[in-house]
């Protein structure tokens, strides 16, 4: 856009004031965020940050940022500072790096790796132009570098995880399109990709990067193209399997059949996108796993059964408490969760008790439970958390209501899923079943690593996920689809910019409220586009460089109302820097780099059709159906009736806890007697032991006396004499 010199002056003179009052409203609001922070005792990621460069920084005279005291005592701790993903630095990491490197007092010691091309983190605000760039291109290289060199850049460019024939196949796209014009970062030299792998010696059937276009007639809906798409991946990976494709295991140094855990369906916006590949690939038979941010531990069969584990091991927490007797398991209502309420005990727990061995009029269904409590209690200390778990699920027929849910196969996984956590904390340091419930809530936030993403990888599944998800992994079969959809223009077509260098433009208005840009807003907005395009050229590349040994690219077009077959868009265009720049998705890029490539193999299916293997299968054994007669048997069968219909509330098998309680074997009720058995919290199987007790077995000993103490009286040794310990037993707490 362009306009007067004097009439631009004006209209950004006018939109100074309005950017003057963002600025003042977000200080204030920054101001009483703080406040309120403060008053809670509470920071934010920002603030740790932020506080951390407060306290490494300081000003010289001239009011330069210098490392403080403090970053200078840290800094002579060090004699080297490692960074990994170097290249998603943003400026605030930056600068806390160079507070306590070395480089202040001309001694560098920050040992950096990162790969430009796959800076992917635009959202933290990184900034890798600025950051990995400069130094990438002005540190000398180790071949030519002296001993007075103090900035050395050494190239890693050989892939060991990749087949040449993978690798030749990303080189071809990338030396077409990245620049440091678009993409940031010239893709020459030391940034292509070179094969280092010698393991790859069982040759390929077929090409090993296909490209396919499914060129749907005019007038499919993008739902419908998004199902055909949905479709050929389903036929493609059971066509996979079904031929015993081979696959490279690093684990046995050999090759074998391919299985789904080998394969990987990357998106580039699965929210939106995975559930259509989800359904297809489920109908087909193909066990699929979706990677959605914290959809895992928020399902409802999920939440259900961990519930249960921890009333299981303390029942004296109302929230999983409530969990539980609402569910399905137990099918407790409103009313009587309310009449449980209105006892007004401490805990739920108790009210249970006192609602269950009620001497007037006890309930049923309360005693039912804090019987089968009281049972799981006692055998979750005899059996591993697995073996419990299942034991669990098939008690309680868990998986019968699981699969009447909608999308049952997907719960289903996710019940697999938590058994798969459990057998992992068995066999790790987290024993037990308070332990696993550590475990799961460390998962759950992400700490130490821990991911229910993590587990996933050992179900045999197709996996989905997200390509910034994929960053880091590697699969030996990648298919990467819906490729047409375009990218996202929010970050640069709002009434609001923000860029870190160029400040604040927003758009104008004239008296009439019609919206207008004026050249600063222009400026920032061609900026902006510019970095989100050359990123998203970035995730592409980090999408192509997840397969090991085959990539299955696959977009969908659409023809003309005139048209009769499918012509290659631009397909003699010279592929510029602002040609790329220019380009709305990955298959704009594809196309024009998949011409005269014979690295890449360009299918083109026109008028895609495709049928599941299980449909084609019905369609082969369907024939005429026969005229059905009704016979006599029919009323007969229809209107039966149990002749033993009175022993229906018999049950085969009774535990001791149940004869105990005075549950009649005619018709399972509850006496009115004043003997009811009311149980306590689980005694420990280490009891009336007396041999020497190992660290696990006095931990229990420990755990057992703190459940049931009371910490409110200082008297400690009378309340555990009173305990039901033996001696050994109380000579073995501290």
């Amino acid at each position: 856009i362009t306009m007067p010199y004097d009439e631009a002056l004006m209209h950004s003179e006018s939109m100074a004031k309005a950017v003057s009052s963002i600025v003042e409203v977000t200080l204030k609001a920054m101001e009483i965020y703080d406040l309120k922070k403060a008053e809670k005792n509470v920071l934010d990621f920002n603030d740790l940050e932020h506080l951390t460069i407060k306290i490494l920084t300081s000003r010289d005279s001239e009011g330069n940022i210098i490392p403080s005291s403090a970053a200078n005592e840290i800094r002579d701790k060090y004699t080297d500072i490692f960074v990994d993903e170097y290249q998603d630095t943003n400026d605030v990491q930056e600068t806390i790096l160079k507070m306590i490197s070395g480089e202040s007092k001309g001694k560098p010691n920050l040992f950096m790796v990162g790969d430009m091309k796959q800076s992917i983190y635009k959202f933290r605000m990184t900034n890798p132009k600025k950051i990995f760039g400069e130094k990438s291109s002005s540190f000398t290289e180790v071949e030519n570098a002296t001993e007075n060199d103090k900035h050395i850049k050494i190239a890693l460019s050989l892939n060991f995880r990749s087949r040449k024939e993978i690798l030749d196949a990303v080189n071809s796209v990338f030396d077409r399109l990245m620049t440091e014009e678009a993409g940031e970062v010239a893709y020459v030299g030391t940034e292509r990709l070179e094969c280092g792998s010698n393991c790859y010696t069982e040759p390929l059937d077929t090409s090993a990067c296909n490209f396919t276009v499914l060129v749907a007639k005019n007038g499919t809906s993008s739902a419908e193209e998004h199902a055909l798409q949905a479709q050929f991946v389903a036929n493609k990976i059971a066509e996979l399997i079904k031929n015993e494709t081979k696959v490279y295991d690093k684990d046995t140094d050999s090759f074998r059949n391919v299985t789904y855990k080998d394969i990987a369906l990357l998106l580039r916006a699965p929210k939106n996108q995975a559930a259509v590949f989800e359904e297809a690939l489920r109908f087909n038979g193909i066990p699929v796993y979706t990677d959605l941010d914290a959809a895992f531990f928020d399902c409802v069969e999920v939440q259900i059964l961990l519930s249960l584990l921890r009333i299981i091991d303390n029942p004296l927490q109302d929230i999983s408490l409530v969990c539980v007797l609402r569910s399905p398991i137990f099918h407790f209502d409103e009313n009587l969760l309310a009449s449980l309420a209105l006892k007004k005990k401490k805990y739920l727990y108790e009210a249970l008790k006192e609602a269950a061995y009620d001497k007037e009029n006890p309930d049923k269904k309360c005693l039912r439970f804090l019987i089968m409590l009281e049972k799981w209690r006692k055998e979750a200390s005899l059996t591993t958390v697995s073996d419990f778990l299942a034991m669990l699920i098939e008690e309680t027929h868990f998986t019968s209501y699981v699969s009447a849910m909608p999308g049952s196969e997907t719960h289903l996984t996710n019940i697999s899923l938590l058994q798969t956590m459990a057998k992992k904390s068995d066999e790790s340091s987290y024993k037990g079943l308070f332990n696993f419930l550590q475990y799961v809530d460390k998962m759950s936030i992400g700490e130490d690593g821990l991911t229910a993403d993590s587990v996933s990888t050992s179900l045999d599944a197709v996996r989905i996920l997200s390509i910034h998800k994929s960053k880091g992994l590697e699969f030996p079969i990648v298919f990467l689809a819906r490729t047409e959809s375009n990218f996202s223009t929010k970050d640069y077509s709002s009434d609001l910019l923000l860029h870190k260098e160029f400040g604040i433009g927003i758009n104008a208005f004239t008296e009439d409220r019609t919206k207008f840009k004026i050249p600063v807003n222009t400026a920032i907005s061609e900026i902006l586009k510019d970095e989100c395009v050359s990123e998203e050229l970035r995730v592409l590349y980090v999408a192509l460089t997840r397969a090991r040994e085959r990539l299955e690219i696959v977009t969908s077009a659409t023809l003309g109302k005139n048209d009769d077959h499918y012509v290659i868009p631009d397909k003699d265009i010279e592929i510029t820097p602002d040609y790329v720049l220019s380009c709305k998705n990955y298959t704009d890029w594809l196309l024009a780099s998949s011409i005269n490539n014979n690295a890449i193999k360009l299918n083109i299916i026109n008028n895609p059709s495709f049928d599941s293997e299980e449909t084609k299968e019905k369609e082969n054994t369907i024939s005429s159906p026969k005229p059905l007669t009704c016979t006599d048997d029919i009323s007969s069968t229809l209107e039966y009736i149990y002749p033993y219909e009175h022993l229906k509330t018999v049950k085969s098998k009774y535990t001791v806890s149940e004869l105990k309680s005075g549950v009649t074997l005619e018709d399972n009720s509850i006496p009115l007697s004043s003997h009811a058995y009311v149980p306590n919290l689980r005694t420990p199987g280490f009891l009336n032991s007396d041999k020497v007790f190992t660290s696990a077995q006095k931990g229990s000993i420990i755990h057992y006396v703190l459940q049931n103490i009371n910490f409110n009286n200082l008297d400690i040794m009378s309340q555990i004499s009173k305990m039901n310990l033996s001696d050994s037993e109380r000579q073995a707490i501290d």
